[in-house]
């Protein structure tokens, strides 16, 4: 028997970290899931691992860093990396390649997409008979229902060409990963489950009294799971829940934020405002501006702008008071006022062009009115209103 294939999966996120296990179980796969990005590295050398997949954002170590920190091993530098990002955009794939990722999956995915990924990076074959073993045995309370490849030999599995669905729903506050997934022996299985903080918390079957075998059967059986999927995510709204993105950044009820989306913007700027004005004399002009400010706004402190230009935040976790997305904000516009900006754009054009792939999260917290109520009180009363500004302020 062929040892099984490590992989480690690096994500805040514990519910991404449960689909990865989930997904991938022995005796094939050997997976190492960690939520921190310096306890990974203190670990990597000695799991020596197959594959690395990661989040992008993450607090402390996010999934740059780690990345390059991995690159700079001998040891480690040939291992395959993917890196799994729920920030769209062709800009984000092309800067993750360069930095010397070997592939970008967008959150959320169907495990199939996945399974398929990770399987085309260790160049092993899909898998063309069920593991027996684990179909013998009933899987625990906290496991996710998953899909297997269980055509007999020869015959084609059709359920290959259907997609799973997963969708992050949100329960006063929290989030429910809702997963709906496919077998294909005895009979044509669906299955959704929704869980919690790892545990099931409601598991939801539909059988058909045959097999997935015949190609005229494929369009009802698509329907079917689309169907089963959006039954369960109907369900949760009738009890009064709310569905959202897998990534709620703000949530009015709660007043906080997501600070490591504040801290991507922030850096963002910086970035842009360094390749007019030079590093060194940009992160200068960043690093004042935010200690002036500092006196006046306390919880600006929450952010901390480290010696090679990095943002990040002071605290374990991500989540921040929704005063710091106006902190952040106000730091944002002042540095801007006064750094080089391109001819004829306004303060608020600027960083609203500098945030790019981050402006719809950055928007839904408040920070894009932030920006344009902060550049207006630069300009002051006399002024007339900065031309495209970010956002509509807030009434």
């Amino acid at each position: 028997m062929e040892p099984p294939r490590r992989i480690v999966v690096l994500d805040d996120d514990a519910r991404v970290r449960q689909l990865v296990l989930s997904a991938f179980r022995p005796p094939a796969f050997e997976v190492h899931a960690f939520g921190d990005g310096r306890d990974a590295l203190m670990k990597l050398h000695e799991i020596r691992p197959d594959l690395i997949l990661s989040d992008v954002w993450m607090p402390d170590v996010d999934g740059r860093v780690f990345l390059q920190m991995v690159k700079r091993s001998e040891l480690l530098k040939r291992v395959p990396f993917l890196f799994l990002t729920a920030v769209a955009g062709d800009k984000t794939t092309r800067a993750a390649l360069e930095a010397g990722a070997d592939g970008v999956l967008m959150k959320p995915f169907p495990v199939s997409a996945l399974r398929h990924k990770v399987r085309a990076m260790l160049h092993m074959d899909e898998p063309a008979t069920p593991i027996l073993a684990a179909a013998a045995a009933p899987p625990p309370a906290a496991a996710v229902a998953r899909r297997t490849s269980d055509a007999a030999p020869g015959e084609e599995d059709l359920t290959a060409q259907i997609d799973g669905r997963f969708t992050m729903a949100m329960v006063g506050g929290r989030r429910i990963p809702v997963l709906t997934e496919i077998a294909n022996r005895p009979n044509f299985t669906i299955t959704t489950c929704m869980t919690l903080n790892g545990s099931a918390i409601r598991k939801v079957e539909t059988t058909w009294s045959h097999p997935l075998e015949r190609r005229e059967d494929l369009p009802s059986a698509e329907r079917e799971v689309q169907l089963h999927h959006e039954q369960a995510l109907q369900a949760l709204e009738q009890l009064g829940l709310t569905r959202a993105p897998r990534r709620v950044v703000w949530q009015a009820q709660s007043r906080q934020a997501n600070g490591t989306v504040l801290c991507a913007a922030l850096q963002a700027v910086l970035d842009d405002a360094r390749t007019r004005m030079g590093a060194a004399q940009a992160l200068g002009l960043f690093r004042r501006t935010g200690e002036g400010l500092h006196r006046s706004i306390e919880i600006l402190r929450v952010f901390q702008l480290l010696a090679d230009g990095r943002v990040v935040l002071d605290r374990r976790g991500a989540r921040v008071a929704q005063a710091a997305v106006v902190a952040a904000a106000e730091w944002a516009t002042r540095f801007v006022a006064a750094a080089t900006r391109v001819p004829g754009e306004s303060v608020a054009g600027t960083v609203r062009r500098a945030v790019g792939d981050h402006h719809a999260r950055l928007e839904r917290m408040g920070f894009a009115a932030a920006v344009v109520e902060a550049a207006e009180r630069l300009r002051g009363p006399q002024t007339e209103r900065a031309p495209e500004p970010l956002s509509a302020p807030r009434r």
